[in-house]
């Protein structure tokens, strides 16, 4: 009750000062803590319920900024500034005992934030520039982290984390450029480290974890602009993508369906594609282009598969298909376009 005190006059003053300001602190339980400090027609809303929590919002505009914070559980730390007009963030840590620590920081104008955190968070998100958009959605989930980094203008970045069950997710997205976006779409399980890096303008990066797909882990790195990557865990368990794109309007596609399968991806040059399907168990596929408008598919349909193709030059094309057990094959292209179909079943 001590520290509750000590916050109303400070209230009260910045209420006689900016009469368009509005805060609201609500505070439930024992060694509560909240500092609000505005200037220029913010409104900020603290609620926090139980033990131990501790929150801080420092604002400085002219446009409404709106931030709402709701700490249900005990050890929470919240922490949001926002420097610029017309930025939102929204933050909800719930849980019984929760270990959550949240910051988020917004510097520029018409920045949107929102996190949700469970159990044992750390969730760092940072924007600096304008028209950029965060969103985190995280529940019931055990030590936990999430840190979304961007720089630059009209940025997205979203993570959205399946339900209860999911343990141990560390997560990184960090966009440097504008008109980026990057999706991590129902995550779930203890895959290890996973991100998502673009460095550039207009690259697109989606993965997504369907039909209870987990334990699944992605490294994608995007450094230009206008390139592509898609990633679709199909019920996949255990699997590995890793993707590097160099270059401009570079596109790759992978699809898992099965258990521990591995692909790789690098692209070093401008409209080069590639495209991975892997069903079964345990496939490995390596894809490697260097050079412009190179056309790569491979296609593994068994159990320890491996595939490997190997691409320098323009405007070359390789097709791999393997079906069965145990297939090994390697195409090797240099120079322009030429044409490989190689086909494997057992």
């Amino acid at each position: 009750m001590k520290k509750l005190i000590l916050i109303m006059p400070v209230f009260f003053i910045a209420s006689i000062a900016l009469a368009q300001n509005t805060a609201t602190t609500s505070q439930n339980g024992n060694g509560n803590d909240a500092n609000i400090s505005q200037t220029g027609n913010n409104s900020a809303t603290i609620t926090q319920i139980e033990n131990n929590n501790l929150a801080s919002i420092q604002q400085i505009g002219e446009n409404a900024s709106i931030v709402s914070q709701t700490s249900n559980g005990g050890n929470n730390t919240a922490t949001v500034t926002q420097n610029g007009f017309g930025n939102e963030a929204f933050l909800s840590q719930i849980g019984n005992g929760s270990g959550a620590n949240t910051t988020q920081t917004q510097l520029g104008d018409n920045n949107t934030t929102s996190a949700t955190t469970g159990d044992n968070n750390v969730t760092v998100q940072y924007q600096e520039g304008n028209d950029n958009n965060i969103f985190l959605g995280q529940g019931l989930i055990q030590n936990s982290t999430v840190s979304q980094t961007q720089i630059g203008n009209d940025n997205n970045a979203s993570i959205s984390v399946a339900g209860p069950g999911t343990r141990s997710i560390a997560v990184s997205q960090i966009q440097v450029g504008d008109n980026n976006n990057s999706e991590i779409l129902n995550i779930r399980g203890n895959g290890g480290p996973v991100w998502i890096d673009q460095f550039g303008h207009d690259n697109n990066a989606v993965v997504a974890y369907t039909s209870n797909a987990q334990r699944n882990e992605f490294q994608l790195t995007q450094d230009g602009n206008e390139n592509e990557l898609l990633v679709n865990f199909q019920g996949a368990k255990d699997g590995f993508v890793m993707a590097h794109q160099l270059g401009e309007f570079n596109a790759g596609t992978f699809v898992q369906i099965g258990d521990e399968h591995i692909a790789k991806l690098n692209q070093a040059g401008d409209y080069n594609e590639a495209s991975f399907t892997q069903s079964g168990l345990g496939n490995e596929g390596r894809i490697t282009q260097n050079g412009d408008y190179n056309v790569a598919s491979m296609v593994a349909n068994g159990t320890a598969n491996i595939g490997t193709i190997l691409q320098s030059g323009n405007g070359n094309v390789a097709t791999m298909i393997q079906n069965g057990s145990g297939n090994m094959a390697t195409i090797t292209q240099t120079g322009g376009m030429n044409v490989a179909i190689t086909t494997q079943g057992n």
